[in-house]
């Protein structure tokens, strides 16, 4: 086989496998909601994220902590789950006090939400929606507006406004109004990813993440929290 025919052969094969990638890319984006959506949005992290799946979209949502604190804490909230409550009542406490408000990591919020309770605005889509007007006036107390929410019926979510002392009315058309993006995402990479809740996400900066399901010890997320430590060098 001559030279010119080794390097003809060697361009169609390099053809061949462009076209596949792009083929193999354009099935896998199609029937990647989240990856569209975020490409829609302009959102290139969460996209590349929503294909590789490295960690929670985290992205343009606020924390408890300080900024620029070096760890992270993902916490996954179904306000329908007796099991999420229970994690939310035992654990969050001592991880607010230990890693938060030590100024180790900061705490981000993401929440189980189906596409049925999205599209009608209704169930944990409400408590996700409140959990995040409520942010929209105060940081202070918000593991304790959310363990409220959890022991609150939906009908009587506006009450909670009175109780810890932020603007009724304004918080009731957060509430009516409710457009956080960051919601729809949540629901994306609960069907996308299979997301459960309660799950916890440990990480160095939103990222390099150990996830713990279910109701771990506070023992066990010490533990997987000091390689955290360690890595950064706390």
């Amino acid at each position: 086989m001559g030279k010119s025919n080794i390097i003809m052969l060697i361009c169609i094969i390099f053809l061949a496998l462009v076209i596949y990638a792009f083929a193999g890319f354009g099935i896998l984006s199609n029937n990647n909601i989240l990856f569209k959506d975020s490409m829609e949005q302009k959102d290139w992290l969460t996209a590349y994220r929503a294909l590789t799946f490295q960690s929670p979209a985290i992205e343009g949502r606020p924390c408890l902590g300080l900024q620029s604190a070096p760890l992270s804490i993902i916490v996954v909230v179904d306000f329908k789950s007796d099991f999420s409550k229970q994690f939310y009542n035992e654990k969050m406490p001592e991880i607010m006090q230990q890693y938060i408000k030590s100024g180790q990591a900061r705490l981000y919020h993401k929440y189980y939400i189906t596409k049925e309770e999205l599209i009608g605005k209704k169930g944990r889509f409400i408590y996700a929606s409140a959990s995040r007007c409520y942010n929209e006036f105060a940081f202070n107390n918000t593991i304790e507006f959310n363990q409220a929410l959890f022991n609150t019926q939906e009908s009587n979510i506006g009450i909670l406004a009175e109780e810890f002392n932020i603007p009724k009315e304004e918080f009731l058309k957060c509430l009516s109004e409710s457009n956080f993006q960051a919601l729809s995402k949540d629901m994306l990479e609960t069907e996308k990813f299979d997301i459960q809740s309660p799950s916890i996400y440990l990480g160095v900066n939103g990222g390099d993440n150990t996830m713990l399901i279910g109701n771990p010890s506070i023992e066990l997320i010490q533990k997987r929290m000091r390689m955290k430590q360690i890595k950064v060098g706390i």
